[in-house]
């Protein structure tokens, strides 16, 4: 009898240790995403937060950055916006707008205690952010910079 007693307490231990490992999780993978977020912006994969603010876009995820992206997706060099001050487009921006996306869906979804989407979009934005990263650093190297 003993012996079930035990059992059953070391089972109801693991039990609720693990239900609160959700946040825990969840909080790695959102610091490694804005991480890697901030070094695909350093990297040059997207802008940076001094021309969101210069443009009032204010975040990444909302509408003016949006088309800060897209403005500077295209190869034309007038078409970029940023060209006249000196700052170079974005590098990888379909890749910086994915990882940011996630990013904002992660937050949202922490906000509804999904613990488990929140964290699958982290890593998913880690990923991406990443991806961003490196193929900035490549375009970059193969600019001769």
């Amino acid at each position: 009898m003993t012996r079930l007693v035990g059992s059953l307490v070391a089972l109801g231990s693991v039990l609720a240790l693990g239900t609160g490992c959700g946040a825990i999780e969840y909080s790695v993978f959102i610091l490694q995403a804005h991480e890697a977020v901030a070094e695909a912006q350093v990297a040059g994969a997207g802008p940076s937060p001094d021309v969101l603010e210069a443009e009032g876009a204010g975040t990444a995820s909302s509408g003016s950055a949006y088309e800060i992206l897209l403005s500077c997706a295209t190869d034309d060099e007038e078409a970029c916006p940023r060209e006249e001050r000196g700052v170079s487009c974005c590098l990888a921006p379909y890749e910086y707008t994915y990882a940011m996306e996630h990013l904002r869906k992660a937050r949202e979804e922490v906000g509804q205690a999904d613990y488990q989407a929140a964290v699958e979009m982290a890593r998913l934005a880690r990923d991406y952010a990443r991806k961003a990263r490196d193929m900035a650093a490549e375009l970059r190297r193969e600019a001769g910079r």
